[in-house]
């Protein structure tokens, strides 16, 4: 039995395959294909970051701070791996994640600190790192989101905040670069047509950054395992097909072919009749009358059609798409009738010639829904004489042709299921990454059209990292593997949405192509982040264009003493509504370089002090300051002695740890050249100790401060003894006056006045705490 078996499974092969040749090949290709795909992936964190670990540098102080400032990222907990889930006969479904914000700014961070063009430069310069944490500029310390930076940030995009707290930790002392910086975000400021196109541009990669970014995070194992499915293997000659936008085109649209051929190779009909066509080739040869291999199957095929037209009758549904036409039970037994007699005819008249045209034909004639469900439904309607009557040899025929086809064509039904599945999963992944790389074009084309804006500008064109940017037009500076991915991205399969018509080789070449390269995008991506920058500050100026404070361009002097002059600044982290606004002269022929500010608790003088150092900080990284009017000198060191504090697992006290950031302001200041300046600025120092010996520190740590022509300190204390300080011409008292009124109650102004205040409100307070009465 199983010898005629294969004999009527190769006749019913060779049918095919004489009539449809060329899709046998593609079976034949498609399967090859399939064989070179690996199945699994290795296991990794789903939530980690495929790049090495950090150096510590530059981006990497500013990230340990800003990114304080969002939530804490917590590691998801594993689920299952793919071989769990295969052997479980779990179904693997394709996984889109969406990256938090704080994942996004840790892998633009962790990507800058390894390739970017501060890779190898360390936090240090006008600001050490102690000033950052104190001056709260990119990390606030009693809530990590109240911080200079998130007063300022206007950018747009992640790599923009990153270019912004880079050079707001990071201020210069050369005029010329300041000067430079300033007339960008003036020229951004005035010219509204180049705001708004590169605002437009900057939007094109803010788009796209949740994509873009996910470049550099691990994919999920389950992802893995299925991006597997779409390419050849991993072996050294197969990855490179990997990336060959012809053979994985080839590759896939094979794959197509032998799917569409395991769709349309051979009718239901013809697979049913290899079973009865068995049957009628052992009851010939039972009979003693022979009957060929032809003929027998042309037989089977006839009683299939037979089963099918008695089916019918019982069948019959008008909603049934083969229906379609039929309006009756007899119109659709005819209509099969009509089918077998021409297949009939076909089969006793002439020789076998059942062509595809034909088969198609039939196919779409006789629809597996007519089948019926069950074998015993299936006998009922196929049993056309009483089952009695029927020899017991023939009715146990009979119940092997039913229940063979029956069998097969639960098979083939399954099968139809399985390819179509396959199928739909295959566009799914390809659907998917064509969506990453179609936003990974979006924002190549905005980085492109950030540059050709700002090179278009006589004042923007001056930026050095536009180099960066230049290069995406492709570059002999970059690898050959980047610049065939700058030309892949060019098409028009990376525009749009994604299609099933789309070149799939380019979209999964260029995945490839992308995971290798990917690096090579990091500098100009740092360079559309500095262009960002430059567009947040000049938002900033636009925001408080009208408002009763605002922003102003900061004036630089070139002398051989520094100077500061300050009219109306204020403090960026009181409400812009309420602020108030003061000025102060340092340095100039009227005023020494060094002050002294005192004044009762809640006065303002720490708003003032911090103020002004916010001042100097902005005016040496935009050019700009939160002032009607700024004059300064630049100074080549910033420096700070406020809120120290004791380390007790290191042992050091208080004041020992006063003493030693005293020592570090000294050895700093006397480190610089004679053209080179400093300002510090010092709140209630050496507090760490009795008040007297406190208070002799202080002015003798003051005094030695100001003996420095190139230094300038700004000294708030509640120590009288420091007023003293003016008597030698190196200060100048200024004070915070709060006002006791009549009824004891506490008017605080917050106005700055030369001179020297006295009062002390610490009962006060109390009182107005309840603690006292």
């Amino acid at each position: 039995m199983f010898v005629y078996f294969n004999e009527a499974g190769a006749f019913v092969f060779k049918i095919f395959y004489r009539f449809k040749k060329k899709i046998a090949y593609a079976v034949l290709l498609g399967q090859s294909f399939s064989i070179c795909m690996p199945l699994g992936a290795q296991s990794q964190q789903e939530v980690q970051s495929s790049a090495p670990a950090k150096q510590v540098n530059l981006y990497t102080d500013v990230a340990n701070l800003y990114l304080k400032s969002f939530n804490v990222i917590e590691t998801p907990v594993a689920g299952p791996s793919v071989d769990e889930m295969l052997k479980k006969g779990q179904k693997i479904e394709l996984q889109k994640r969406e990256l938090s914000p704080a994942q996004l700014r840790h892998l633009a961070f962790n990507l800058l600190s390894r390739c970017s063009t501060y890779k190898d430069v360390k936090l240090g310069g006008v600001l050490d790192l102690s000033f950052v944490k104190k001056m709260e500029l990119l990390c606030g310390q009693e809530s990590s989101q109240a911080h200079l930076f998130s007063l300022v940030n206007h950018s747009k995009t992640i790599f923009g905040e990153a270019a912004l707290a880079r050079m707001l930790a990071t201020p210069v002392a050369d005029v010329v670069t300041l000067k430079k910086r300033q007339a960008i975000i003036q020229e951004l400021v005035t010219n509204e047509k180049l705001f708004q196109d590169l605002d437009a541009a900057l939007g094109l990669i803010k788009k796209s950054e949740q994509q873009m970014l996910g470049f550099w995070q691990t994919e999920s194992q389950a992802n893995e395992y299925l991006f597997n499915q779409v390419y050849f293997g991993s072996t050294l000659w197969l990855d490179r097909l990997n990336k060959s936008t012809v053979a994985l085109e080839v590759g896939t649209r094979l794959g197509n072919a032998a799917s569409l051929a395991g769709l349309c190779d051979v009718p239901l009909i013809l697979y049913a009749a290899i079973f009865p066509t068995q049957i009628n080739i052992m009851q010939a040869q039972m009979a003693g009358r022979p009957l060929s291999l032809k003929r027998a199957y042309g037989q089977g095929i006839l009683q299939v059609l037979s089963g099918i037209k008695t089916a019918g009758v019982f069948l019959f549904d008008p909603r049934l798409k083969v229906c379609k036409g039929v309006n009756s039970e007899s119109d659709f037994v005819a209509k099969i009738s009509s089918i077998q007699e021409k297949i009939s005819d076909k089969y006793h008249l002439n020789s076998f010639d059942y062509s595809y045209d034909r088969r198609a034909q039939a196919e779409q004639e006789f629809v597996v829904e007519a089948f019926p469900k069950t074998l015993r439904d299936t006998w009922k309607m196929t049993d056309v004489a009483p089952r009695s009557s029927l020899p017991a040899s023939r009715r146990a025929c009979k119940l092997g042709i039913v229940g063979a086809g029956a069998l097969v064509t639960a098979y083939k039904a399954w099968t139809t299921y399985a390819i179509v599945s396959h199928e739909k999963r295959k566009n799914q992944i390809t659907n998917y990454v064509q969506e990453k790389m179609i936003d990974v074009a979006r924002y190549v084309r905005g980085m492109k059209k950030s540059y050709a804006i700002a090179h278009a500008n006589d004042q923007l064109k001056g930026i050095e990292s536009l180099e960066s940017l230049a290069q995406l037009q492709g570059s002999s500076k970059n690898s050959a593997q980047f610049n065939t991915l700058l030309g892949m991205l060019d098409h028009s399969t990376f525009k749009g949405n994604p299609s099933f018509f789309s070149i799939t080789g380019r979209v999964l070449a260029s995945y490839k192509v992308m995971q290798e390269a990917k690096d090579e995008f990091t500098y100009a991506m740092e360079a559309a982040g500095e262009l960002d920058a430059y567009l947040s500050m000049a938002k900033l100026m636009k925001e408080f264009a009208y408002k009763r404070v605002g922003y102003s361009y900061v004036q630089f002097v070139e002398r051989e003493k520094p100077m500061i002059q300050a009219i109306d600044f204020w403090n960026p982290f009181i409400a812009p509504d309420v602020v108030v606004t003061n000025s102060l002269w340092m340095g100039t022929e009227q005023y020494p370089n060094n002050v002294v500010i005192t004044g009762p608790n809640t006065g303002g003088k720490s708003t003032v002090v911090k103020g002004m150092l916010i001042a100097l900080v902005l005016a040496q990284t935009f050019g700009i300051a939160p002032a009607q009017e700024l004059t300064i000198t630049p100074f080549t060191k910033l420096n700070c002695h406020l809120n120290i504090t004791d380390d007790i697992a290191a042992g050091t006290s208080l004041f020992k740890a006063e003493v030693l950031k005293a020592k570090e302001l000294i050895n700093g200041v006397q480190a610089l050249k004679s053209h080179e300046f400093s300002c510090t600025a010092m709140d209630e120092a050496f507090n760490g100790t009795e008040p007297k010996a406190g208070a002799e520190a202080s002015y003798k740590f003051s005094e030695r401060l100001a003996s420095f022509d190139n230094s300038m300190v700004l000294l708030a204390t509640h120590f009288p003894e420091l007023t003293k300080l003016e008597e030698a011409g190196k200060f100048k008292n200024w004070q915070v006056k709060v006002i006791r009124r009549d009824n004891g109650s506490l008017e605080r102004p917050f106005k700055l006045e030369p001179g020297i205040s006295t009062l002390n409100v610490a009962l006060d307070l109390l009182r107005e705490e309840g603690v006292l009465l």
